[in-house]
């Protein structure tokens, strides 16, 4: 839930909640005086100087600073200047006067000097994004991006996964096959709800480092993250192949070099009479003061499960997850910094989540007939390398990730057990696994950001065996994929003022990939390698009024190579690449923190859509379905209705349909599937100080309207068409936090997602229904 927040002062807090009530922080790494006040420039749009040169000075961390005035006083405390405010958006740096140990109040006014100053008015933005991969503020981005804050302190609801994002972001779509299947869409860039062998259309980063290619999302809970960027529209100059919907970006909380801290929360919830509970830990050790500093986060969720089996199984679809996040801090010199980062998380459901009509047709509670559980797994890995320093005046990073991600999963297939010369009851036996290896070196001015240069090598891999049983028989191979991808780029993007308040960027991305597939369907058959060499070119023109506006208008390209299948399908082996371009018209309001207005419209132009498909026997394959057009367009705010109470409210409408098929007459219903033509949200929070206590309420509405299942008419089911409603409260003093929610409230079986089994749906129809009315409380303590 994305609701605007207002910082009401705590009558006698401890100071331990301060930092949490002001948002979004200014944090800055330790370096050379020049650089950090690069970086506070971008961050804040401040002037800072000095009479004459700046002093040659080591500047301290700034972690979670308040205003501009308090990340200067932080970054200079210890080195015997100060920053004067000339002001609120202009400082002066200069030697701390001598002290005279005078009189009381004499000594006092020094102290005063030295203190932050509790601003009153009203605060700048200084959200930053960088999903862009350099440090830039938002209201000078001629990109349309959403920026989702994940401080608890702000959203008593809080983000607990992927879906909730979804909720709280207009133009984002999942799926809902489970818990780490689910496949992300942008923007109506949607090609199918089945996992196959294609390309994602959105690019999923952890701290700029590409996590995904081929797999679905996995999911990972966001505890400890800084916020959530979502880029939309094509991203390929920047981020290569497949990013055709746009950047689902997660920006992790680094380890502080100064600080010790830790927090600790716990979690119970009920659905139905089915119990869940939950523990998440995070720990921040400075182990050399300002040089390195580890930060560890490990968590355990249960979620209770709400579907009932007849043959007596109870809340079969229970869930368990547990991961945690280690990383390190490297200040190897003034102006060196070196990142570590390490992440791992797994999923487990007992069963299936999607039901059949028949199975409600006369019965309110969500119970089934199911002979055989359906299982399923999800692990994620990764870790990477990041390092980041000055050299002259230039700003180098070096960035090294690997992602591993593994999903397994069993599947009744006993409807289509004849397909494969079986009889009886029949299971399918699902592994896959991907990886991504991705190095990148970039440079950047380090006075701003107003241009990015670098070289990149991608390598992804996957792999994915399906096996079929019948009782009393041996397994037997059906199903099988190998397809390995690498791509070799460079890359740049720069603004230049072409007059007054108009700038120009340009940027683009050339790239040679490398593919090799193998699909074995029933038969063995090998393909031959895939080269490609194309180019994505951007570019933008954005018209600043003012501080705090942009309008701006924006064409981009992006596409996904070609590949191949068995050499026994109709297409010959091959498909083709699939290419993207969008025209965009936006424009940006974010005066402060607490108000903002962004709307756009757009066109996009699809041709040769990748398309994963079910084949006759339930096995997924991939093809080119056609050419596609989506219309549309976004708005979002937020509003400040008081000092206590605050409204977020936002809509998408999409008009995405094939306006081409490869596959044959254009069907009655052309919308491409998935997708929603309409998602609309409103929520408002009220902050309530209560004694010596912060309490503040939020609620949220939300509209998913009506969207398709798939291209193939035989396939094709409704879905969506629903509200969902939350609520939230929660209670603050010092360090202590007390939090609870009501998800679904109206505890609404609305069909999220029409599908299920891949063997079956052509016998019946599926559904997913809402989770049911959840009820959560959560205690949490930080120290």
């Amino acid at each position: 839930m994305a609701i605007a927040s207002i910082s009401i002062p705590l009558p006698g807090n401890d100071g331990c909640a301060a930092a949490n009530l002001e948002a979004p922080p200014i944090s800055i790494p330790a370096g050379p005086l020049r650089t950090s006040l690069d970086i506070l420039a971008q961050l804040t749009g401040a002037s800072v100087g000095a009479s004459g040169a700046l002093p040659s000075i080591r500047t301290r961390q700034v972690t979670a600073a308040r205003s501009t005035e308090q990340a200067l006083n932080i970054m200079l405390r210890g080195s015997g200047y100060r920053a004067v405010a000339i002001n609120p958006q202009a400082f002066r740096i200069e030697k701390v006067p001598p002290r005279r140990q005078t009189d009381f109040a004499s000594r006092a006014q020094a102290a005063a000097d030295q203190a932050p100053r509790d601003e009153t008015a009203p605060e700048r933005s200084t959200i930053v994004v960088t999903g862009q991969k350099r440090l830039q503020q938002i209201n000078t981005l001629p990109v349309s991006v959403a920026v989702l804050s994940l401080d608890p302190d702000k959203d008593p609801r809080r983000i607990l996964d992927s879906r909730d994002v979804a909720l709280a972001i207009e133009g984002l779509a999942l799926t809902n096959l489970g818990p780490g299947r689910n496949r992300q869409f942008i923007r109506g860039v949607a090609d199918s709800p089945f996992n196959g062998p294609s390309q994602s259309t959105v690019a999923i980063v952890l701290d700029g480092a590409r996590i995904s290619f081929d797999s679905p999302d996995p999911n990972l809970r966001p505890i400890d993250l800084q916020r959530i960027e979502v880029l939309k529209g094509p991203q390929g100059p920047l981020y290569g192949s497949g990013a055709l919907g746009g950047i689902y970006h997660l920006v992790t909380r680094k380890p502080d070099l100064s600080r010790a801290t830790a927090d600790l929360r716990t979690t119970a919830q009920i659905a139905r009479g089915s119990p869940g509970a939950g523990i998440e830990a995070v720990a921040n050790l400075p182990v050399v003061e300002d040089q390195f500093a580890v930060r560890a986060v490990a968590y355990a969720q249960s979620e209770p499960g709400w579907i009932d089996i007849i043959d007596g199984r109870r809340n079969a679809n229970r869930t368990w997850t547990r991961g945690g996040r280690l990383a390190g801090r490297w200040q190897v010199v003034s102006d060196w910094t070196v990142d570590l980062t390490g992440v791992g998380q797994s999923i487990r459901v007992s069963d299936a989540q999607y039901v059949t009509l028949a199975d409600t047709a006369d019965d309110d509670d969500v119970d089934l007939e199911r002979p055989l559980k359906e299982p399923s797994h999800s692990r994620f890995l990764s870790a990477a390398m990041r390092v980041e320093g000055t050299l002259g005046r230039f700003r180098i990073v070096s960035s090294t990730s690997w992602a591993d991600q593994h999903l397994g999963a069993r599947l009744d297939a006993t409807s289509a057990a004849d397909q494969f010369g079986l009889t009886g009851r029949a299971t399918f036996d699902t592994t896959s696994k991907y990886s991504v290896f991705n190095q990148e070196v970039r440079i950047t001015p380090g006075d701003n950001g107003r241009w990015i240069a670098g070289i990149s090598y991608l390598s992804a891999q996957s792999h994915a065996i399906g096996t079929i049983m019948a009782s009393g028989n041996a397994p037997q191979l059906v199903d099988r994929a190998d397809r390995n991808v690498n791509e070799l780029a460079a890359f740049a993007e720069a603004t230049v003022s072409v007059a007054s308040r108009l700038d120009l960027t340009l940027g683009g991305r050339i790239f040679r990939t490398k593919g090799h597939d193998e699909l074995l369907e029933k038969d063995d058959a090998r393909s031959e390698p895939i080269a490609e060499v194309a180019i994505s070119p951007s570019l933008a023109l954005a018209w600043l009024p003012n501080d705090h506006s942009v309008i701006f208008a924006r064409f981009a390209q992006s596409l996904r190579p070609g590949g191949l299948t068995s050499l026994s399908q109709s297409n010959n082996g091959r498909f083709k690449a699939d290419e993207l371009t969008t025209f965009e018209l936006g424009s940006r309001w974010h005066p402060s923190n607490r108000k903002s207005l962004s709307a756009s419209i757009f066109l996009t132009e699809w041709h040769d859509i990748q398309s994963d498909y079910l084949l006759r026997n339930g096995i997924v394959s991939t093809r080119n379905a056609g050419d596609g057009r989506i219309i549309g367009a976004e708005l979002s705010g937020e509003w400040p209705l008081s000092r206590r109470v605050s409204i977020s409210s936002g809509a998408s409408m999409l008009d995405a349909e094939l306006v081409r098929s490869a596959l044959g007459p254009l069907a009655r219903d052309r919308r491409l599937p998935v997708t929603p033509w309409l998602t609309a949200r409103t929520g408002v929070r009220v902050d309530l100080p209560i004694g010596h206590w912060l309490g503040n309420l939020a609620a949220q509405a939300n509209y998913t309207g009506r969207s398709r299942l798939s291209f193939d008419e035989e396939l094709d089911r409704r879905m969506g068409g629903y509200f969902q409603m939350a609520l939230a409260a929660g209670l603050r003093r010092g360090c202590l936090n007390i939090s609870a929610r009501i998800d679904n409230l109206f505890d609404s079986e609305a069909d999220t997602f029409a599908f299920g089994n891949p063997f079956a749906i052509r016998e019946t129809r599926q559904y997913t229904p809402l989770r049911p009315r959840t009820f959560s409380l959560s205690l949490a303590r930080e120290w």
